[in-house]
């Protein structure tokens, strides 16, 4: 199939090809949250105990877990709006506290190696799909 095109659309089809490489990062650096990117605007409304883990020593009561959904719609713990994620945490004086926490590092590894093996199933398929035509083409 690669035969019939001519040099001018291969060389259309790659550089389109890249520009939309180029969009994808783009969009994906804008989209994806970075703990660089300063919380303050978000904490300013926010009380002295909510954000007593800023100021003082504390101990993780909960581990890092996911946020329900009606947390995140709902604003009642407004810092599953960060990223998604919460920890339940006890400040020395004052007491219990959510804090915002990064995703899990073993969910990452989880969804990466989903995406890998469902790369490979249908980089598979494909490959068996073209051995059966070539001996279909061959008969």
């Amino acid at each position: 199939m690669i035969e019939f095109c001519t040099v001018k659309r291969m060389v259309l089809l790659v550089t389109s090809l890249v520009v939309l490489c180029v969009i994808v990062l783009a969009v994906e650096n804008a989209l994806t949250w970075d703990a660089t990117h300063s919380t303050t605007s978000t904490l300013t409304n926010r009380t002295g105990k909510e954000t007593c883990w800023q100021r003082e020593n504390y101990m993780i009561k909960e581990e890092c877990r996911k946020c329900t959904d009606f947390e995140k719609v709902s604003g009642h713990l407004p810092i599953c709006l960060q990223t998604g994620f919460k920890e339940l945490v006890t400040c020395e004086v004052s007491g219990d506290s959510y804090k915002s926490c990064p995703r899990l590092a073993w969910m990452e590894k989880r969804n990466f190696w989903m995406f890998e093996m469902s790369t490979v199933a249908v980089g598979g398929i494909s490959w068996i799909t073209v051995i059966l035509r070539d001996r279909k083409s061959v008969v």
